[in-house]
Formats: C-alpha cells, sequence, structure tokens
C-alpha cells in the first residue's frame, strides 16, 4: 500500500490534533507527515493543487480524514484504500 501524506502547517489550529494523533501513532495508515510552509511541503503544493489544511493524499488522490473522537484515533479513507477494503470484502 503507498504512504499517504499529510499535509499540515505550523499556524493551523485544525492541523493540531491530526499532528498529535499522528505522532501518538492513533492512525489507521501508514503516513508521511509534511508541513507545506517547508521547501518539501512547497512542491507539493503546485503539484498536488492543495487548497488548504490539514489536508491527506495517497499519490495524486486526495483522502478524506476523520478524527474519531471516542476512540481518540484518526481514520484516513482514501479511494484506492476503500476500493481494495470492498474487493477483499466481496472476496
Amino acid at each position: 500500500m503507498k504512504k499517504v501524506r499529510v499535509f499540515v502547517a505550523e499556524h493551523c489550529e485544525p492541523c493540531i490534533p491530526v499532528k498529535e494523533l499522528i505522532e501518538n501513532g492513533k492512525i489507521d495508515a501508514e503516513v508521511e507527515l509534511i508541513d507545506i510552509e517547508s521547501e518539501e511541503g512547497f512542491k507539493y503544493i503546485e503539484k498536488l493543487n492543495i487548497d488548504g489544511v490539514p489536508s491527506a493524499y495517497q499519490g495524486s488522490e486526495r483522502c478524506q480524514m476523520r478524527v474519531d473522537e471516542e476512540n481518540q484515533t484518526l481514520n484516513i479513507l482514501c479511494p484506492n484504500k476503500e476500493e481494495k477494503e470492498n474487493e477483499d470484502k466481496s472476496s
């Protein structure tokens, strides 16, 4: 499975819980956390047309992120991941 890139920014309020959950391993995917204000992050803004943070991408596909307040976990739903899970269930 491809790694999911999660984009955040230092001065982004909604990014705080996302970063904390990732840093504490409370996530259901393998991720690479990238600050869009970094040199590496700037490259992705234009390449992926990132228009806000926090956001997540698997390859060039945008993923949905959901914080599960009850279990204190971050769930990332990517188009390819959902298709693969549906294939696994139907097999």
